[in-house]
């Protein structure tokens, strides 16, 4: 898997010459990046055009390529398509999943959602609330049947920006926010392709009008990480009114972490695909316990 991400947010012309992504800058500058280097393609501005065998390879490699709207907010994603050996195989696992497995493997999901907002909330110097999190995470039960996500949400929102604060204000914040989340939403929705799931059938999302409802789902434990570093900027006051490249570029650092997950320290983009892996494993054996979700912290 290649771990370089190709961001623009200017006029260019990408196009494959000689087996690698070329990019031909409006300045005349032409940069040539090599497709086993690529895991991410980012196309911010609206005067970027590609050619069809560029798309063509950046798919068959795996590569998510993202693109955005007029505020410059990733919309949308190309996915690949049938990488998965299997993947008749294992869209008919999925789709007969059962409803203790779904509900058993959302409970994993919500304990290490809690449980990463708690050390969120314990790097940043708050104890009390982050002991708060972690004893309540204990408490989520299959399915999460008592709402221990929202009671957890409401705790952590209110440690991290005040009472008044709402993830639906039009601020610099939640623009940071819902940048990250967009990126991490789009590379788990292109390993869960990868893996040979159907990303709208999801475990515990099932909005139908979402073609992302399995991401929506696996998402969960990754937030806090985006959460941690928007409340690092947000303190050193370092979000302008609109996002700047230089915080976007910050934000797109996160998926080149090394971090722990499994007992080892490995890139983001290696753990989003293991997790992706671990669900297939839980799948084929119809033993959720074989899931193992990240845990931020």
């Amino acid at each position: 898997m290649g771990w370089q991400v190709l961001h623009l947010s200017q006029q260019a012309r990408l196009s494959l010459k000689q087996g690698q992504c070329a990019v031909e800058l409006a300045a005349g500058d032409t940069i040539s990046i090599p497709l086993d280097n690529l895991s991410v393609v980012i196309l911010e501005s609206l005067q970027i055009t590609l050619s069809s065998a560029l798309l063509q390879k950046l798919a068959s490699n795996g590569i998510g390529v993202f693109v955005c709207n007029e505020t410059h907010t990733p919309t949308g994603v190309l996915l690949p398509f049938m990488q998965h050996f299997s993947v008749a195989k294992m869209a008919f696992q999925q789709i007969s999943w059962s409803l203790p497995f779904r509900n058993r493997v959302w409970q994993q999901i919500v304990k290490n959602k809690i449980r990463g907002q708690g050390a969120v909330l314990r790097k940043i110097g708050f104890a009390e609330q982050a002991e708060k999190l972690k004893l309540l995470s204990t408490y989520v039960q299959s399915a999460d049947s008592t709402n221990r996500e929202g009671q957890a949400a409401a705790l952590y929102w209110r440690a991290l920006y005040g009472p008044d604060f709402t993830r639906d204000d039009p601020s610099s914040l939640n623009a940071a926010l819902n940048y990250g989340y967009a990126i991490l939403r789009g590379i788990i929705a292109r390993d869960i392709a990868a893996i040979g799931f159907i990303p709208c059938f999801g475990l515990h999302h099932n909005n139908q009008l979402n073609a992302f409802n399995l991401a929506d789902d696996l998402i969960e434990p990754f937030r806090p990480l985006v959460d941690n570093l928007v409340y690092q900027l947000h303190q050193s006051n370092c979000l302008p009114e609109e996002l700047t490249p230089d915080v976007k570029a910050e934000l797109l650092s996160i998926l080149t972490w090394d971090l722990s997950y499994n007992h080892q320290q490995k890139n983001l983009l290696t753990i989003t695909l293991d997790v992706c892996r671990s669900l297939a494993t839980a799948v084929e054996a119809k033993d959720p316990k074989r899931f193992l979700p990240f845990t931020y912290g």
